[in-house]
C-alpha cells in the first residue's frame, strides 16, 4: 500500500527558449514552478542550449542544458533527467510546439504523468493532463489528438502568470476605474523583440505628450541599438532591460495603456486590466488574438503597420469609456490564479486501485451518503440492506467495484456494471467521492484511473448516467474524455470508447 510521500513531488519541465521563438515558454513555465515551489515541489528544466540567455529566469532555477546531437526521441531528456533525479520524476510537463506524441511516449518511462502545455490544437499528445490557457478554447477540441482519459483543462482560468501580477490587480483595476487622460503607454513585442518590431512603433508615438515605457531583454541586441538612438533624441522613450517579474508588473500598473504582441504578457495585462492595441507578430497568437477581440478585451491591428498601430493607440488614447470597458473586460478573462490552479493537480496524490473487499462496506456506505439525490432511486440505502447489496457486489462477476486510495486513504469508489449481450464489451461506470474529500480534486484523477484500468481490462467502451442537476459530475467527465451520447429527461448519458476507436 503507498503512503503519504514523504519526499518533495518531483515536476521536470521539458522547453526551449530562443530568438526565434521568444522566451514565453520559460516565463509561464518558471511561474508555475513558483506555484509548485510554494507547495514543497522540486522542479528542473530541460532546455536547449542558448535559452538561459534568453530567458534569465532559467539561470535562478534548477536547469539542464540539453546536447544537439541527439536525434533519438527522448534520448536527451531522459539522460539528462536521470542524472540529476535517477529515481525519475512524478510528472514531466512539456511546453514546446515542436514536439507531440511521439516524442513524449518515450519520458513515460521517467515520470508517472504526462502533462503537456498547449494552445495550437495541431498535433497529437501522449499526455495524462493538457492545458490550454486560450480564453474561449473548446477542451473537445483536442479530443482527437488525446489517448481517451487524459484530462483537459482549457481557458484563461489556467493562464499561467506569476504571484507580482494577481497581487497588484486589485491596484491595477482601481486605477484603472478612476483613470483619465492617457499619460503613459507601455510598448513591448516580446523580449527578443524578434523583427524589430518597437522601434519604429515608439517613432510614431513619440511626441505626443505621452511617456512611452519600451520592455525588451538584453537578447534583443538589434532592437536595443535602434531604441537607444531613438531615446538619445526623445526624453519621453524609456528603455526597460531584463525587468524581474516584480518590476514588469509595475510598469504595467503605471501604464494607461499597452501596445504590443500576444503569448503569456496577454494574461498579464488582463490580470491588471490594461487596455490594449494587440498585434499578432506569429501565426501561434492567432487564435489568442482573435478570443481577446471577441471579449472585447484587446482592440486589434492584424498586420504590423507602425503607423496604423499609432493611430489605433492614440484613438483608443482619447476614448476614456471605451478604455474603462476593455479594462474591465480584460479583468473578467483572468484572474491571475491559474499558476496555483494548475499547481495543484499537478502535485495531487497518486491514485492506487484495487478491489473492493468485504471489509470496505462501510467506507463505501459512507461515500454514498449525501449524494443519494442524484441517484436512480433518489434516496440514501439503509445500512441493512447496503450491508446485502455490498456482500454480493463485491463477488458479482458482472461488476467490477474498485477502491481509489491516495496516501494509504480511500477517498473514492468507482464501479463498473457490464451490459449484457450483445454488448458484454460496455460497462456502466459510476463513481462516488468520499465526503470529506469532495471538492478537493480527486474526483478526475479516480475516475481517469478507474476507467483506464477497464479499458486495459477488456471494455470496449464506458458509458456514464449523469443526472441532469449534478453539474459537477458533468464537468468531470466530459474534462476526462466522455462525450455526449443521449439525454432523457433527468439523466444524460455520456460514452468514452477504447483508444483504438479514437486514434
Amino acid at each position: 500500500m503507498d503512503k503519504v510521500r514523504h519526499s518533495p513531488t518531483r515536476i521536470a519541465f521539458r522547453l526551449d527558449a530562443s530568438k526565434q521563438i521568444g522566451g514565453g515558454h520559460a516565463v509561464r513555465c518558471a511561474a508555475l514552478a513558483h506555484a509548485l515551489a510554494a507547495r514543497g515541489a522540486e522542479t528542473l528544466f530541460l532546455v536547449n542550449h542558448g535559452a538561459t540567455t534568453v530567458a534569465p529566469v532559467l539561470e535562478r532555477l534548477n536547469s539542464v542544458v540539453l546536447p544537439s546531437n541527439v536525434t533519438f526521441p527522448g534520448n536527451a531528456e531522459r539522460a539528462a533527467l536521470r542524472s540529476v533525479w535517477p529515481q525519475g520524476a512524478h510528472v514531466i510537463v512539456v511546453d514546446h510546439y515542436g514536439l507531440e506524441a511521439v516524442d513524449e511516449t518515450p519520458l513515460r518511462t521517467e515520470a508517472e504523468r504526462i502533462a503537456v502545455l498547449d494552445d495550437l490544437v495541431d498535433r497529437p499528445h501522449d499526455c495524462d493532463l493538457l492545458f490550454d490557457q486560450t480564453c474561449d478554447r473548446d477542451q473537445t477540441e483536442y479530443r482527437p489528438l488525446l489517448p481517451p482519459t487524459a484530462r483537459v483543462y482549457t481557458g484563461a482560468d489556467f493562464a499561467l502568470l506569476r504571484p507580482e501580477f494577481r497581487s497588484r490587480r486589485d491596484e491595477a483595476l482601481s486605477r484603472r476605474a478612476n483613470s483619465g487622460p492617457v499619460q503613459r503607454v507601455l510598448v513591448s513585442f516580446g523580449l527578443t523583440d524578434f523583427g524589430n518590431l518597437s522601434e519604429p512603433v515608439c517613432r510614431c508615438l513619440s511626441g505626443r505628450g505621452l511617456a512611452i515605457d519600451i520592455v525588451i531583454g538584453s537578447v534583443a541586441r538589434q532592437s536595443r541599438e535602434a531604441l537607444l538612438l531613438l531615446s538619445a533624441g526623445q526624453d519621453d522613450v524609456t528603455i526597460h532591460r531584463d525587468l524581474d517579474a516584480d518590476e514588469i508588473a509595475d510598469v504595467m500598473v503605471n501604464a494607461d495603456l499597452a501596445v504590443g504582441a500576444l503569448g503569456t504578457t496577454s494574461w498579464e495585462r488582463c490580470c491588471l486590466g490594461l487596455p490594449t492595441i494587440a498585434v499578432p507578430t506569429a501565426s501561434n497568437q492567432l487564435n489568442v488574438a482573435r478570443a481577446l477581440a471577441e471579449a472585447g478585451a484587446v482592440r486589434l491591428v492584424n498586420s504590423f503597420d507602425p503607423l496604423k498601430i499609432s493611430a489605433e493607440a492614440l484613438d483608443l488614447a482619447g476614448d476614456v469609456p471605451g478604455r474603462k470597458t476593455m479594462s474591465l473586460a480584460a479583468a473578467a478573462i483572468c484572474d491571475g490564479q491559474g499558476a496555483e490552479r494548475v499547481a495543484r493537480i499537478l502535485a495531487e496524490p497518486r491514485i492506487i486501485l484495487r478491489r473492493a473487499r468485504l471489509a470496505d462496506a462501510e467506507a463505501v456506505f459512507e461515500m454514498r451518503q449525501g449524494a443519494a439525490h442524484f441517484f436512480r432511486l433518489g434516496q440514501d440505502t439503509s445500512w441493512p440492506d447496503h450491508s446485502i447489496w455490498f456482500a454480493k457486489a463485491v463477488t458479482d462477476e458482472s461488476r467490477d467495484l474498485l477502491m481509489c486510495e491516495a496516501g494509504g486513504v480511500a477517498v473514492a469508489h468507482v464501479r463498473f456494471d457490464k451490459l449484457e449481450a450483445p454488448n458484454t464489451e460496455s460497462r456502466i461506470v459510476s463513481i462516488c467521492v468520499a465526503p470529506e474529500f469532495r471538492g478537493k480534486g480527486f474526483a478526475a484523477p479516480c475516475l481517469v484511473a478507474g476507467c483506464t484500468w477497464s479499458l486495459d481490462n477488456g471494455a470496449k467502451e464506458l458509458f456514464a448516467d449523469i443526472h441532469e442537476a449534478n453539474e459537477a459530475s458533468h464537468a468531470v467527465f466530459v474534462r476526462c474524455g466522455f462525450k455526449r451520447y443521449e439525454t432523457n429527461s433527468t439523466f444524460h448519458r455520456y460514452v468514452l470508447h477504447a483508444h483504438s476507436e479514437t486514434s
